[in-house]
């Protein structure tokens, strides 16, 4: 995994934090990158640092979006995958 900073002005922080993690079920609208398809699993998850997070994940676990309702700017999103081997 690659986490690349868009500015100074925005660094990368990752942030631990403990919470509640609830599974919505899978969701009818696919999300499409480099030409593979899915029709995510959806999460939420509530942490007192993230508050709400909304996390879409493919049905092997990969994380496609996560981002937290109201905040345009909240949102980080798979654009890009190559895979390399099955799993």
């Amino acid at each position: 995994m690659r986490l690349e900073e868009i500015s100074n002005a925005i660094p990368v922080l990752p942030i631990r934090s403990d919470g509640l993690i609830r599974y919505f079920g899978q969701s009818k609208a696919t999300f499409r990158t480099s030409g593979k398809s899915w029709h995510p699993k959806v999460y939420e998850l509530t942490a007192s640092r993230v508050r709400k997070m909304q996390i879409w994940t493919s049905p092997e676990g990969l994380l496609l979006t996560a981002k937290r309702p109201g905040w345009p700017k909240g949102k980080m999103e798979l654009l890009r995958f190559t895979q390399f081997a099955d799993f």
